[in-house]
């Protein structure tokens, strides 16, 4: 039986999956953070599964269906996992960033000039179909004086195959040394800089004639898709952009689309710090306020997110529940607590680090944030996820519960 109430604490994708699915089935959501989420650090990717002992994978479903015993809950990890993806797709078209959940990995240059296997992207990011032979040329775009993209480095990451120019603008009006990724994303969102962009791309790009358009990602924060789609129609091909190092602009824009669409389907957001749980359901913060009522689910993270704390002798502590999770350098090691969230217990725990795999190595980090958010779920509300799992099946929507939320965001397609 699903309670009234939950809380979920921490505001990282898996928080927000978390709370999503709660409030899709009905449930009343108490959404409590400090500070935003790790979505800032992302570029808005999910991957699935990218590498395996450090050999690119090629179908993440194949390697799941093969492996998928050997981690978190076992059984029909497969199904399960179809079922996962769709709640994923559904909600990110009703975000505006809608995209279609790939049968198979695509792949991707980086910024540093190497290829790494791409799953589910937002459409705004580069994410190439079957393989190095499906391009035959490119243009990779940078801006003098943006230290944090170099376009012929990025060049580098394309195959030998692939013809490969490389353009620079120059500096925005009104630039400085200090302006970073999201300072000229700010700068695109304004009519004044759209325009700039579209006049220096076409004067840069147009000649060279290239099948596509690479372009750090810095497309605007709140007018991605507007600009985007105003940019192919000039140019005339598809451009796309490559994420950078944090933070990371294209997951600050899905973490802005997504608060807003849940407090538009009535969440409650909590600011503050958790002290500890509450016996009678919902959590203390440390100001001595009680948020949130019925039952908890952390997503809080690892050391990074203030999950875990370091203490005295190395000892790994779960501050909210005031509890050791570990001794690093005595009875365990570095990955198995980083990798500590499926095994917590109650109340139950989700995020991108879970026993058995490393996000980092493996390029799942996505994938756990989607899994164990629906595994903890499970755990407060069993028959809410099975409910909600016939998407897998079914054409429905989960938002069918909200009707028309009137924060949803402009579509970035069509």
């Amino acid at each position: 039986m699903s309670p009234e109430s939950a809380t979920v604490v921490g505001r990282g994708p898996a928080g927000l999956m978390a709370a999503t699915l709660l409030a899709a089935g009905g449930v009343s959501v108490h959404l409590v953070a400090a500070a935003a989420g790790s979505l800032a650090l992302w570029s808005g990717r999910m991957d699935f599964r990218g590498w395996d002992g450090g050999e690119p994978v090629a179908n993440p479903w194949e390697w799941w269906g093969q492996h998928g015993a050997e981690h978190m809950d076992g059984g029909d990890s497969l199904g399960r996992w179809s079922r996962v993806w769709a709640l994923w797709g559904a909600l990110a078209r009703e975000l505006g960033v809608g995209a279609a959940v790939p049968a198979a990995n695509r792949w991707a240059p980086t910024p540093l000039g190497h290829r790494r296997p791409v799953f589910w992207a937002p459409p705004w990011e580069l994410a190439l179909e079957g393989g190095p032979a499906s391009l035959s040329s490119a243009a990779v775009v940078g801006f003098t004086g943006f230290p944090d993209f170099d376009a012929e480095l990025a060049a580098d990451g394309f195959p030998a195959s692939v013809a490969v120019d490389t353009a620079w603008l120059p500096k925005p009006p009104g630039w400085s040394p200090s302006w970073t990724a999201l300072r000229y994303a700010a700068y695109f969102d304004t009519e004044p800089g759209a325009d700039w962009l579209a006049q220096q791309l076409l004067g840069a790009v147009g000649p060279l004639a290239p099948e596509l358009v690479v372009v750090p990602q810095v497309l605007g924060l709140e007018h991605t898709g507007a600009l985007w789609r105003r940019l192919e129609r000039l140019l005339e091909r598809p451009v796309r952009e490559v994420g950078l190092t944090p933070p990371g602009v294209g997951g600050m824009r899905i973490e802005r689309r997504w608060m807003r669409w849940l407090l538009a389907s009535g969440v409650h957001l909590h600011h503050g710090r958790v002290q500890s749980l509450y016996d009678a359901g919902g959590v203390w913060l440390g100001d001595g306020r009680r948020a949130g009522t019925g039952p908890v689910i952390l997503a809080t993270g690892g050391f990074l997110g203030g999950g875990l704390h370091l203490g005295p002798n190395g000892r790994a502590e779960d501050p909210v529940l005031r509890r050791t999770v570990g001794h690093l350098g005595e009875t365990d090691s570095a990955d198995t607590i980083l990798r500590w969230g499926l095994a917590m217990g109650d109340p139950p725990a989700c995020g991108r680090q879970v026993a058995g795999c490393d996000p980092d190595a493996d390029g799942d980090g996505g994938a756990m944030c989607l899994w164990t958010a629906a595994s903890a779920v499970d755990r407060v509300a069993p028959e809410l996820v099975d409910r909600l799992q016939r998407i897998g099946q079914e054409p429905i929507s989960i938002i069918s519960h909200f009707g028309d939320n009137g924060g949803r965001e402009e579509a970035l397609h069509g």
